[in-house]
């Protein structure tokens, strides 16, 4: 195909709109939570402060949601490859990012997250081969997410984390320039557990094998940290007392901070997340008379078994109950494809696991409410999950796969 003088491909109508449609993306995403980060830096407990300080502060806020925009779009990037070779048994470091059409090897701006495939409109600047829209999407949406979450987890002083009370000076000046490690190892952690989710996502819906070793690394990066700082874990493994007014458990006095409640509080997470997944995974994926397994019920597994290791059972038992109304909603509108409803659950895993970190602190209090004593809006709640189980169990065993 044609090229410009400059190397650059000639640009179609849907290459243009796919990147306007990119472009918006990541700009909303930046600027509709940079702002709100920077304002809370300065707005938080800023008593007193001159105007220079307060300038500081507001700075500082820029500065941090920044970084972490740009440090998510660059995982977002690397996510990508781990996406594309671990599954071929590729090395993650070399070769070079290059188009797998020509193999001409990527300039280093081209491989910009997001910007790159902006410059050459979503074309291969030799070939002209199209390169996939979910590269810059991913990007962004990593960008977002770290932003976000650092947001709503990090710069707030753990604002959505049960467990704790937020002190007096939140914001980036008083979290992360003068850091509070415990608050940054978690928001770590977190970010850890939601890149992999994605990554198994996206494996499903390429019908992508799942590599041991990869099934490996995410165990020991959910387990290993947590041993050595088990605080990385807000909930334990032996259940909650909740009052109204209060976070604190009555668990926490009988959970010590050392190496075995961090092994504990894993391995409780990992088998029933695991018992969980599989038990649905396998009613999802159950093929018909005939008919072929549907691929990924055990990516969905390992993804439910991942949520109970890094955030406790209770945030696998959590997740479960969105993925399977997805499942089953997924199964009637498809006329009864598994295939789809298996890769529909993995995403909304994914989703759901997102929405519950950035809540925990919400979900923690209803439940203090529930449990105070018995009361309607307990009974009331009970019945409904109850009601919607039986209901999605229902409808996943009796619509049966399309035969081939």
């Amino acid at each position: 195909m044609p090229t410009t003088a400059n190397d650059r491909p000639i640009r179609t109508s849907s290459s243009r709109s796919v990147a306007r449609c990119v472009a918006i993306v990541a700009i909303a995403a930046a600027v509709f939570i940079l702002a709100p980060v920077a304002v809370a830096s300065a707005a938080d407990d800023g008593d007193g402060l001159s105007p220079s300080e307060r300038a500081q502060m507001v700075a500082a806020g820029w500065i941090t949601g920044a970084y972490l925009f740009a440090t998510g779009t660059t995982i977002g990037s690397f996510l990508n490859v781990v996406v594309y070779r671990l599954p071929r048994g590729q090395d993650l470091r070399r070769p070079k990012s290059r188009c797998p059409r020509c193999q001409t090897q990527l300039r280093w701006y081209d491989n910009l997250p997001v910007i790159g495939w902006l410059l050459v409109g979503g074309r291969c600047r030799y070939c002209q081969a199209s390169i996939s829209p979910r590269y810059p999407l991913v990007e962004a949406a990593c960008g977002a997410w770290f932003l976000l979450l650092g947001h709503l987890e990090l710069l707030s002083g753990g604002g959505c984390l049960p467990l704790r009370a937020v002190p007096r000076m939140t914001g980036a000046l008083w979290i992360v320039w003068s850091p509070q490690w415990e608050l940054i190892g978690i928001y770590v952690y977190h970010l850890v557990l939601t890149c992999w989710l994605l990554v198994l996502a996206s494996w499903v819906w390429d019908r992508q094998r799942l590599p041991a070793r990869a099934v490996v690394w995410l165990l020991a990066m959910g387990m290993l940290p947590a041993v050595v700082w088990p605080n990385l874990r807000p909930v334990g493994a032996w259940g909650t007392t909740l009052t109204a007014e209060t976070v604190n458990y009555t668990a926490v006095a009988l959970r010590t901070s050392n190496w075995t409640s961090g092994i504990i509080d894993g391995l409780v997470g990992l088998a029933i997340g695991a018992c969980i997944g599989s038990a649905l995974a396998a009613e999802v994926g159950r093929p018909s008379h005939g008919g072929v397994t549907p691929f990924g019920a055990w990516h969905v597994t390992v993804m439910l078994a991942a949520v109970g290791l890094f955030l406790g059972w209770q945030a696998a038992v959590a997740v479960t109950l969105p993925t399977a109304i997805v499942a089953a909603s997924v199964i009637v509108v498809s006329g009864g494809c598994r295939q789809t409803a298996l890769a529909a659950m993995a995403y909304s895993t994914f989703v759901a696991t997102l929405a519950f970190t950035v809540s925990w602190r919400f979900w923690t209090q209803m439940l203090a409410w529930l449990v105070r004593g018995p009361s309607p809006g307990a009974v009331t709640a009970l019945v409904f999950v109850v009601f919607a189980g039986a209901v999605c169990r229902s409808v996943i065993r009796r619509r049966p796969a399309p035969t081939t």
